[in-house]
């Protein structure tokens, strides 16, 4: 979590922002942009992410379950969700830590007024879930 703060996210994104979006370095600068958003405007993902959860009241919940996100869900609880996310990536919960970062965004996909942002956000998950099962299969470099 520190190489970004450390070299900074520009570095990273001259590295990897290239890549395939199914690919080691795609997902991790997918995670990495994910962080950087949530820090730089945590409270409108706050906003988006809990607006996802009540439109999705009526569904089974994986995705809020998933993402891990302690509720009332405000900017705090989302920043320390991304937080553990990215940790889990570099232990070794590859597939976890895409995933859960899918059903993150996933949700603010659903919370999101803005029909753009909302396709952008669920292709963004897409990638992220895509990435995850390629690693799963063992396709992921």
């Amino acid at each position: 979590m520190e190489l970004a703060d450390d070299i900074g996210l520009e570095v990273i994104a001259e590295m990897w922002s290239a890549a395939p979006a199914v690919s080691a370095p795609g997902a991790l600068w997918r995670l990495y942009a994910l962080r950087e958003w949530i820090l730089t405007a945590p409270r409108e993902l706050a906003d988006m992410y809990s607006a996802g959860q009540r439109r999705m009241r009526d569904g089974l919940g994986v995705d809020e379950i998933l993402a891990g996100v302690e509720l009332p869900a405000g900017p705090d609880e989302v920043a320390r969700a991304i937080d553990e996310i990215l940790a889990g990536a570099f232990r070794g919960d590859v597939v976890i830590a895409l995933l859960r970062a899918a059903a993150f965004i996933g949700m603010c996909a659903e919370g999101t007024e803005d029909t753009e942002t909302a396709t952008r956000l669920r292709q963004f998950a897409k990638d992220l879930k895509d990435a995850a099962i390629s690693h799963r299969h063992g396709g992921l470099n």
